[in-house]
């Protein structure tokens, strides 16, 4: 009981101080400086715009229709796959070895991209596990503290969509990491059929989609995009790669039948409710898990 008293004593002191408000003043400036590098990228100005920046893209643009129909929009919602993307590429790239600088540069880049609730909430869960003391951490209470500074900071998130997404991915990711590939994208598949059973069903064959478009994302469209940004000089090598890539894409999502049916969506506490359900089922059971691995030693000598 008491994280969600805590919960509710945050929610309460956010709409007294109106933290959204600060965040997005000091987010606006870093996210125009944004738009304004990614204008000089050709072709590539849109989706880098939205992939890099966290700029939305209008729902009649051709890419986003496609990407509808394949259940793969939530690639231009930067989030926290962008940020663990970005993690790997500065850790290799420049091999950042200090946690301070690293830290500071995701910061920077979860403000460029508007602290949008999903990359908001990866980036506290990244701070919380470097900040907080080992005894507040474990039990995935990591992904609560960082779910509630969201809110924190987000207030109007307890009945928004994407925070709640973002935050049920991540606990079905950490249930289900021991897993295969296949695996967990079918337990992600069914944990996040309830919050998303007002808005709409998926069909199961996104579970596929998804497995094979991640890789290709994560590890070669997304590092493109971020070089290109950083280097608009690149677009002439980067440009005809993207181009292909779209035109697959167009391709498939032709040949295919809307894979999602989509409802009206209406402002819920739904999702939040489940996925604080979620959080705490889960942990939960990781604290019961690791009282029965204690006793173990004890009752056997």
């Amino acid at each position: 009981m008491r994280p969600l008293l805590l919960a509710l004593i945050f929610w309460a002191i956010s709409l007294i101080l109106y933290p959204e408000g600060w965040l997005s003043q000091v987010s606006q400036p870093l996210q125009d400086a944004c738009l304004v590098r990614a204008s000089n990228t050709e072709q590539l100005e849109p989706v880098i715009s939205a992939v890099i920046c966290g700029k939305r893209i209008r729902s009649a643009h051709p890419l986003k229709q496609n990407l509808i129909k394949l259940s793969l929009n939530h690639l231009l919602v930067v989030s926290g796959a962008h940020l663990r993307a970005l993690q790997k590429a500065f850790t290799f790239v420049f091999r950042l070895r200090s946690q301070l600088f690293l830290t500071v540069g995701l910061a920077l880049f979860t403000l460029a991209s508007g602290a949008s609730a999903p990359v908001l909430r990866a980036f506290l869960q990244i701070l919380t596990l470097r900040v907080l003391p080992k005894q507040w951490q474990g039990a995935g209470w990591e992904l609560l503290w960082a779910g509630l500074g969201c809110l924190f900071l987000l207030p109007s998130q307890w009945l928004g969509l994407s925070l709640p997404l973002s935050w049920s991915c991540a606990i079905l990711l950490q249930i289900s990491h021991r897993q295969s590939a296949p695996a967990r994208g079918l337990i992600l598949y069914l944990g996040l059929l309830p919050p998303l059973a007002f808005i709409g069903v998926a069909h199961p064959l996104v579970i596929l989609l998804n497995l094979l478009a991640m890789p290709i994302f994560a590890g070669l469209l997304f590092p493109m995009l971020f070089a290109t940004w950083a280097a608009p000089s690149l677009s002439a090598l980067t440009n005809p790669i993207w181009l292909t890539i779209n035109a697959i894409a167009t391709t498939v999502a032709a040949d295919l039948p809307y894979l999602k049916t989509e409802l009206d969506i209406q402002s819920s506490v739904w999702p939040m409710a489940y996925c604080l359900l979620l959080q705490f089922g889960y942990s939960y059971h990781q604290i019961n898990h690791s009282r029965q691995i204690n006793k173990r030693p004890s009752s056997e000598s």
